[in-house]
């Protein structure tokens, strides 16, 4: 992930960067085209923005909203323990944010502290990382295949 900046108004990106040469398979292309697909129709202030993707011979390229306050797994290893305010007032952006991806019909699937992030004053979470999301075409679909960070899988 790089920090990029528009020469059109100098307002801070982040550019996420793929080889072609990692996304061989059919599979982990599938993937990626669903990565992009999902993450085009969100809006949310919860939900991290893809703002344009693109490609050339040698890689994809994604431009995200930029969050500056970083991940909320390195937050929580500098800060220690938060407070109930601050803990509620986190809580509740998570869950409006899984809300609206579950209005929407989409599943994260990988949702942990290293997927959260957060803005430059840490006061607004965001949802990153779709790239194991799927979308349900009705809230009955259910999914079987295991996937996710193991730490974080439901038992």
């Amino acid at each position: 992930m790089y920090h990029v900046k528009s020469r059109d108004n100098n307002k801070s990106y982040a550019l996420k960067v793929i080889e072609k040469e990692q996304v061989t398979s059919k599979h982990t292309k599938l993937r990626l085209k669903n990565e992009i697909a999902l993450q085009k129709q969100l809006n949310h202030p919860n939900v991290l923005k893809l703002h344009h993707h693109f490609e050339d011979k040698e890689r994809f390229y994604l431009v995200l909203e930029y969050c500056s306050g970083g991940e909320l797994y390195s937050y929580l290893n500098t800060q220690g323990k938060l407070s109930e305010a601050r803990t509620k007032d986190f809580f509740a952006q998570i869950v409006k944010g899984i809300q609206y991806l579950h209005s929407m019909g989409v599943m994260h699937r990988d949702l942990k502290l290293g997927n959260i992030l957060l803005s430059q004053d840490h006061s607004v979470l965001k949802i990153a990382d779709f790239g194991l999301a799927v979308a349900l075409l009705k809230a009955s679909d259910l999914r079987e295949s295991l996937c996710g960070t193991p730490n974080y899988l439901a038992p």
